[in-house]
């Protein structure tokens, strides 16, 4: 399923920071001693910069959105405008979120979607003009708000708190959950394949915006 067109130049490049899931601790993103998580990366990168992401499955770090009505953990929180890239491919290079099956309701308990289940991206409302490219977007998890209309139960795999925060490219996003719209939700998406994706509520398994 491919949707969306979008300016994939809208974020220019002003300097770049490395991240390997391979790496040793302790590395200041430079090319020769990256990061080990992308989180690492984006905090410590000005706007407008270009993180680039080497080949493997990205499945350490969380960090908890401080949105009201969100207070969700994402394996990536994009909170600046960032060109975020993977150097071999969707193929190769996997962010992976996480269920929680502590909620005693039984339908959130089913999916994995409770208090601490981690979606995969995130994006803040801060970081519009942001391109995600080339990644596998994989097993994340929203929290579970029943009928509820809170972005704290919208997109499972990748999220934004803005319309058009977040361009998502070249990506496969399979296997994500949440109460609506379960692959993402407030997106664009450009040459992207979406599958095997589920919402336990209304709003689809794909996509909503």
């Amino acid at each position: 399923m491919v949707c969306g067109l979008a300016v994939l130049g809208a974020v220019a490049a002003f300097g770049e920071k490395w991240v390997d899931a391979q790496a040793s601790a302790g590395g200041d993103g430079t090319k020769g001693a990256p990061f080990q998580t992308i989180q690492e990366a984006i905090d410590a990168a000005s706007a407008n910069e270009t993180i680039w992401v080497r080949p493997g499955d990205y499945t350490t770090g969380e960090t908890r959105d401080a949105m009201p009505d969100s207070l969700t953990l994402a394996r990536v929180l994009i909170t600046k405008p960032l060109r975020i890239e993977s150097t071999g491919g969707a193929a190769v290079t996997h962010i992976v979120g996480a269920s929680d099956t502590s909620e005693s309701d039984a339908t959130a308990k089913q999916n994995g979607l409770g208090e601490n289940s981690v979606r995969c991206v995130m994006a803040e409302a801060a970081a519009v003009g942001s391109i995600l490219k080339g990644f596998t977007i994989r097993d994340g998890r929203s929290r579970y708000a029943n009928s509820q209309d809170v972005f704290a139960s919208h997109g499972g795999g990748i999220a934004s708190h803005a319309e058009n925060a977040l361009t998502v490219v070249d990506c496969v996003i399979s296997n994500n959950a949440a109460t609506r719209g379960g692959a993402c939700y407030r997106v664009n998406l450009v040459r992207s394949l979406l599958t095997h994706n589920k919402a336990t509520n209304n709003g689809g398994s794909a996509t909503r915006v």
